[in-house]
């Protein structure tokens, strides 16, 4: 790795202090991924996790049936085997 100086704005420092220690992750390996999505590298693929903890709630009042009826749904899609 090279080291780099870069000069980011208090709010930004600030929030990245937080999102670091809510995440446990480093400061300066927030700052790699951000680079990495910025320049579409490899270290640009999805944070499956992050992106279940940032929707998390986002629709509050949705109601899914239970799981048996997801079920014969996809049962009914099926076409039959043909032996």
């Amino acid at each position: 790795m090279e080291r780099m100086q870069v000069y980011l704005t208090e709010g930004q420092r600030r929030q990245l202090g937080r999102k670091a220690k809510a995440t446990g992750v480093p400061v300066a390996a927030l700052i790699r991924r951000a680079v990495d999505r910025y320049l579409g590298g490899a270290g640009a693929e999805v944070d499956f996790d992050e992106v279940l903890r940032r929707t998390f709630g986002a629709i509050p009042d949705l109601e899914a049936p239970p799981r048996s009826e997801w079920n014969r749904d996809l049962a009914a899609e099926d076409p039959p085997a043909h032996a």
